[in-house]
């Protein structure tokens, strides 16, 4: 039931079934979004806790927005409008955070993230200019402002950050992994099925051959 329900979530309410072309980057979209608002929550709680109000309304924000991107995407199916957003949103709440955070607690770990996040929402030629771009702005940022930083100390949130940041990598890689080994399956299906309706064809011709044969003898 619990799976049932969680497929039906993932999929739109089952309206991009498994043989349906973006089925893969929807069943994505979904679980990279909610797993947005997980990691905007639970950082949120930390900053908190930590009295950061300027991060907490940051990560607020995002979780909101996040859940308005979903119902919205989850009542109109506009897939590439939602990813556009998504990559938005997550290039602002990044810079923000960076801007307003600086170098603390092992933060910038995060952009090792935005790139492939970017690929699977976006596709290879889009994802490339928009995450070079970022890449730019993070350089740029760095470089003007590494010499005002002073030592930063390794906490328990340093500690979050890059168990977190690596999760996200594991869970995108092997993603790819299994959308890769899935596409690979289904040629090597469609393959046989191709070669099976060949031998089915010649079968048939060869049938053919003799029943003519026979009728002209």
């Amino acid at each position: 039931m619990r799976y049932s329900l969680l497929y039906n979530f993932l999929t739109n309410n089952g309206r991009f079934s498994p043989d349906h072309p973006e089925y893969r980057r929807v069943y994505l979209f979904n679980v990279v979004v909610l797993l947005h608002i997980a990691v905007a929550v639970i950082f949120l709680v930390l900053n908190a806790i930590s009295n950061n109000m300027t991060q907490v309304i940051v990560l607020g924000s995002c979780a909101v927005l996040c859940l308005a991107i979903l119902v919205f995407f989850h009542k109109t199916d506009r897939l590439e409008i939602c990813s556009y957003a998504v990559v938005v949103l997550m290039f602002c709440v990044m810079s923000l955070m960076f801007v307003t955070a600086g170098h603390v607690r092992y933060i910038f770990v995060w952009i090792s993230v935005f790139p492939p996040m970017v690929f699977f929402m976006l596709g290879r030629k889009k994802a490339l200019i928009v995450s070079v771009f970022f890449l730019i702005i993070m350089l740029s940022f760095m470089l003007f402002s590494y010499k005002s930083w002073q030592p930063a100390p390794f906490d328990p949130v340093s500690i979050v950050n890059i168990l977190a940041a690596v999760l996200a990598l594991i869970l995108l890689i092997s993603y790819f992994e299994q959308s890769r080994q899935e596409a690979v399956d289904a040629a090597i299906q469609n393959n046989l099925e191709l070669e099976e309706a060949n031998r089915a064809l010649e079968d048939s011709r060869e049938r053919l051959r003799l029943i003519l044969d026979s009728t002209a003898e």
